[in-house]
């Protein structure tokens, strides 16, 4: 069934207070984000925010969400019919790529979003809910399972977090500290992702 005019609408409307939010954050900081503000950038009264989101708190919940959704999309576009390590690698270059083509989502996830909720406020994205942690996970426990990875005593978990650390590092790397460095970086990660996850298989 198709969306009326008016549920476009409102979802366009709700698209643009989000992207107001992280426009904000990305010019101003994260602390100087604020519903008036969002509300001024996109002609709209900060009580009608109020129509879409119960609070900062909750756009900001959504900000994250969207990048989170993002970041697996990108993992769910690489190949399951690749062979598994080839699949592990391909996996580790779009968590990069991924940072790449949309920095404001990636470090508003991982750096400022989180920092913005309540002080007593776990990390709302646990390693066993993430989808995108379960996206690798599931690949490392069926190369367990087949016998191609050594898991020795190590969990499923472990092995992916060392894939996952190696893509975040590399990812933080290139839009934050040495962006413009004459580096071949798709090379320089490949090999990276390879020696890591050649060294998995039997």
């Amino acid at each position: 069934m198709s969306e009326s005019p008016r549920e476009r609408r409102q979802e366009k409307t709700r698209q643009a207070i989000l992207d107001a939010a992280l426009d904000i954050i990305s010019e101003k900081g994260a602390l100087n984000l604020s519903l008036r503000e969002i509300a001024r950038r996109i002609d709209y009264s900060p009580a009608g925010l109020y129509e879409y989101f119960a609070g900062k708190d909750e756009i900001i919940q959504a900000v994250c969400d969207n990048a989170l959704a993002q970041l697996r999309d990108y993992l769910l576009a690489v190949d399951l019919a690749l062979p598994l390590p080839d699949y592990l690698i391909e996996i580790g270059l779009a968590y990069v790529q991924y940072a790449k083509d949309h920095p404001q989502q990636f470090l508003f996830f991982f750096v400022q979003g989180v920092d913005l909720l309540e002080e007593d406020t776990a990390h709302p994205y646990t390693l066993d809910e993430d989808e995108t942690i379960q996206i690798v996970d599931s690949a490392v426990q069926r190369g367990i399972e087949s016998g191609q990875i050594r898991a020795d005593d190590r969990t499923s978990l472990e092995i992916g977090y060392g894939l996952w650390a190696i893509a975040h590092g590399a990812a933080m790397l290139q839009i934050r500290y040495i962006v413009g460095e004459p580096l071949n970086f798709p090379r320089a990660d490949r090999i990276l992702l390879e020696t890591y996850v050649r060294a998995l298989f039997v």
